[in-house]
C-alpha cells in the first residue's frame, strides 16, 4: 500500500513538472492604474503579471525589500498554492534574480512558507512545519530561516512546539516568534538565529522588542502593550488595544505603528486600524482605519492601502496626511485572491494588487516619502 501510494506520488510530480511552464513574469500594461493624486504622486515604473500569493498565517507578509532587491512569497500560475516560493527581484527591471526552494520536494516533505520579514541585513522567512506537533518539540516544527540578499541561507532555527509562525517581529538584533502551538514566546538572535529569550505563553508576555534599557512586551489575554524597565522590572507605561494583532508591529524612531485586524473581512482580509504609540511615553500619538494592507514605512511617512484600494502616506509624528495615490479599479477584481501588499525604500513604492494577480513598482516625484 505504502509503495503503491509512493509510486502515485512520483508519477504525479512527474506528470506536474512536465506540464508546469516556468516563464519570466510577463511584461503588461497595468489594470490597476493611478488615477488621482494628492502630493505624493507616483510614477508607474512596471508591473509583472501572473503573480500568484496567498495568505499563508493571520500575520503573514508576503512581500519585502532589502538591498533595492524586492522579495515575494508566490508563485506564477494559480496552483501555485501548493508549491509557494520566496522569489527575488530587481527593484528597477522587475526581473527574477532567485527564487527557493529550487527545486520541489516531496509532497509529504512539503514545507510552505507563510510569512515574510527583513532587517537591513538579511530576509527572514518562515516555513511550515511537516508534521501536527506541540509542547516543545522540535523534530518537524516550523521553522525561521534568514536569508542574505543573494540568496544564501545563513541560519535556521526550528521553533519549539509550533505547526507554523503566527507573527514573527524583525529588528536589528532580535527575531520575536510566536508559533501555533507552541508552549513558549521565543526571542532570538536576528544575526545568528540562537535562542535569546524564552517565555511560557502561560505567562502572556511575549516581547516585541527590546533595547539597552527598556522591553516593549504584549499580553495576548489583556489585549495591552507594555513598557518594562529590564534593570528594575517596573512597568513605565501601559497601553490597551481593543483589536487583535497579528501583523508584526512596526518600530521606527520614536514610535511603533500597529496594524490591528478587526473582525471584519474584506474580501478574505481582516481589515484594521494603524495606531502609532509614542514609545517612551506610551501616548496615542494618531489612529488611522481602514487598513486592508500591510504598513510600510520610512523615516518619517507610513504607508498602507486602504479598503478602496487608496495608497494613504501619513506623517509619523503628527498623523497629517501627506500623501494620496488612487487607483482605479478601486477594488479587488478577485475576491478570491484578495491579497494586498506593499513595501518601501523610500526612493521606489511596490504594490502587489492581489485581485489582478500583478505586482507594480513606481517611483516618487517628490520628496515627501
Amino acid at each position: 500500500m505504502l509503495l503503491g501510494l509512493i509510486v502515485l506520488q512520483l508519477y504525479l510530480i512527474g506528470v506536474d513538472y512536465f506540464f508546469r511552464e516556468k516563464p519570466e513574469f510577463s511584461a503588461q500594461t497595468p489594470f490597476y492604474e493611478i488615477d488621482n493624486y494628492y502630493s505624493n504622486h507616483l510614477t508607474h515604473v512596471w508591473t509583472k503579471g501572473d503573480i500568484y500569493s496567498f495568505y499563508g498565517s493571520k500575520g503573514g507578509v508576503n512581500l519585502e525589500i532589502l538591498d533595492d532587491n524586492i522579495f515575494f512569497i508566490g508563485g506564477f500560475e494559480e496552483k501555485s498554492i501548493y508549491d509557494l516560493k520566496l522569489i527575488s527581484l530587481d527593484s528597477s527591471s522587475g526581473n527574477i534574480l532567485w527564487q527557493v526552494p529550487k527545486n520541489r520536494p516531496l509532497l509529504w516533505l512539503q514545507r510552505q512558507p507563510t510569512g515574510l520579514a527583513a532587517n537591513e541585513n538579511n530576509v527572514f522567512l518562515n516555513w511550515d512545519s511537516t508534521q501536527k506537533i506541540s509542547g516543545d518539540t522540535k523534530i518537524g516544527a516550523a521553522k525561521v530561516i534568514a536569508y542574505n540578499s543573494l540568496g544564501e541561507q545563513i541560519w535556521s532555527q526550528s521553533i519549539g512546539g509550533a505547526r507554523s509562525i503566527t507573527t514573527m517581529i524583525v529588528n536589528k538584533n532580535t527575531v520575536s516568534v510566536d508559533g501555533s502551538f507552541s508552549s513558549n514566546y521565543y526571542l532570538l538572535d536576528s544575526n545568528t538565529g540562537k535562542e535569546v529569550n524564552s517565555i511560557a505563553k502561560e505567562i502572556d508576555n511575549h516581547i516585541w522588542f527590546k533595547d539597552p534599557q527598556t522591553l516593549y512586551r504584549y499580553s495576548h489575554i489583556e489585549n495591552s502593550l507594555e513598557a518594562v524597565n529590564q534593570t528594575s522590572g517596573d512597568i513605565l507605561w501601559r497601553y490597551s488595544i481593543s483589536d487583535p494583532i497579528y501583523l508584526a508591529p512596526k518600530l521606527a524612531n520614536d514610535t511603533i505603528v500597529i496594524r490591528t485586524n478587526e473582525n471584519r473581512l474584506v474580501g478574505r482580509i481582516l481589515a484594521g486600524r494603524i495606531l502609532a504609540i509614542n514609545k517612551t511615553t506610551g501616548n496615542l500619538i494618531w489612529e488611522a482605519s481602514d487598513a486592508l494592507s500591510n504598513v510600510a514605512i520610512t523615516d518619517s511617512v507610513v504607508h498602507y492601502l486602504t479598503n478602496d484600494l487608496l495608497l494613504r502616506s501619513i506623517n509619523i509624528n503628527s498623523g497629517e496626511i501627506v500623501g494620496k495615490t488612487d487607483f482605479t479599479p478601486s477594488k479587488a477584481v478577485d475576491p478570491t485572491h484578495n491579497v494586498h501588499q506593499i513595501a518601501t525604500n523610500g526612493r521606489m513604492m511596490f504594490i502587489y494588487f492581489g485581485g489582478e494577480h500583478q505586482l507594480s513598482a513606481f517611483t516618487f516625484d517628490n520628496s515627501q516619502n
